[in-house]
């Protein structure tokens, strides 16, 4: 499994972290990010999204905070049930448009 998720990574164009509090302590997902990002020249984007604002503080322990103002990683404080349908910026955008994703295929919100 551990290899599964490096090689995702190491693919990943978008990379979307929803609800997870990065704890300081889970020094498994830091190697896993590390690991997957190593060799990663595709990554555009890191998204992630929490309300906690200790989250953001907990992501930029692992990244460099240089990606944070090249807009590389993105950190949005909306609840997780929110993110799919509700409007999170002033342009009245939903995340799956900021991510430039439609995350349902041919399913539309009803």
């Amino acid at each position: 499994m551990w290899d599964t998720a490096v090689r995702a990574l190491t693919n990943a164009t978008r990379i979307v972290i929803i609800g997870f509090s990065i704890p300081p302590t889970d020094i498994h997902f830091k190697y896993l990010l590390a690991a997957g990002l190593q060799e990663n020249i595709s990554l555009r984007k890191i998204y992630c999204v929490n309300t906690d604002p200790e989250v953001e503080v907990n992501l930029f322990k692992i990244l460099r905070e240089d990606l944070k103002e090249q807009k590389m990683v993105v950190f949005s404080g909306v609840r997780s049930e929110d993110i799919f349908f509700t409007p999170v910026t002033p342009g009245h955008r939903t995340l799956p448009e900021l991510f430039e994703r439609s995350f349902f295929g041919h399913i539309t919100q009803g």
